[in-house]
């Protein structure tokens, strides 16, 4: 979509684009780190998600010098006396947009210069779940610990367990999916964030009767219990 240009009259787009949003938004493992590897990125995210209050509303569609403040002010959360440039915001802007988490919304004629503004392209972002990768890193991690713990025991029963853990988080992670699809209206009237409504109901997944005697005989091997 090409931003749009004009007079006040357009700036309604600055709130209802919001609306128009998808809910959820899939985004590939490599690209998801771009937000977690700079606090810059990730509270630009951030900040465009919260929105900022004026007289017409929450507006979620802000320009760079807009997000400036708050973005320092969370950055100031971790190291009090952190500063931030311009310069320094419009390039994590730029690659944020290059990954697809942020786009340009509108851009209009304030006094002498053109300003624009910036929105996400979806309320909430999950990283693409990597089912072979996330096995594999989990597996061998567990499998190091439990080897160095219990150096007689049966590596390749161990990984069986682990794999059959790993198959029905991944099946829990699906379903949730097809949750939120089937109940965006009550989310949009809710004005939840999916992340969060994600995060919370995979806690309530119970895990199978078969995983549950496998889980505790993880944590038994790993000495948690």
């Amino acid at each position: 979509m090409c931003p749009v240009q004009g007079s006040a009259q357009n700036r309604s787009i600055l709130f209802t684009f919001w609306k128009n949003l998808p809910i959820i938004k899939m985004i590939p493992s490599e690209s998801f780190e771009y937000i977690r590897s700079h606090p810059i990125r990730e509270a630009i995210v951030q900040v465009l998600r919260t929105g900022i209050e004026v007289e017409e509303g929450t507006r979620h569609a802000l320009t760079m010098n807009e997000l400036k403040e708050p973005v320092e002010k969370i950055l100031q959360q971790n190291q009090p006396d952190a500063t931030l440039k311009l310069t320094a915001m419009y390039h994590h802007r730029d690659i944020l947009i290059e990954k697809g988490f942020i786009r340009e919304i509108a851009e209009f004629l304030e006094g002498k210069r053109y300003n624009s503004y910036y929105g996400r392209t979806a309320r909430a972002f999950i990283g693409e779940y990597d089912f072979e990768a996330k096995s594999k890193e989990t597996n061998e991690l567990t499998v190091t610990i439990i080897q160095h713990l219990q150096p007689d025991i049966d590596i390749d029963q161990l990984k069986e367990q682990l794999l059959l853990l790993e198959q029905e988080k991944y099946a829990n992670h699906l379903a949730l999916l097809e949750w939120i699809k089937d109940h965006v209206n009550l989310i949009n009237e809710l004005d939840l964030d999916a992340l969060e409504v994600y995060d919370v109901l995979s806690r309530y997944y119970p895990q199978s009767t078969e995983n549950q005697h496998v889980m505790k005989t993880i944590r038994t091997h790993l000495k948690l219990v």
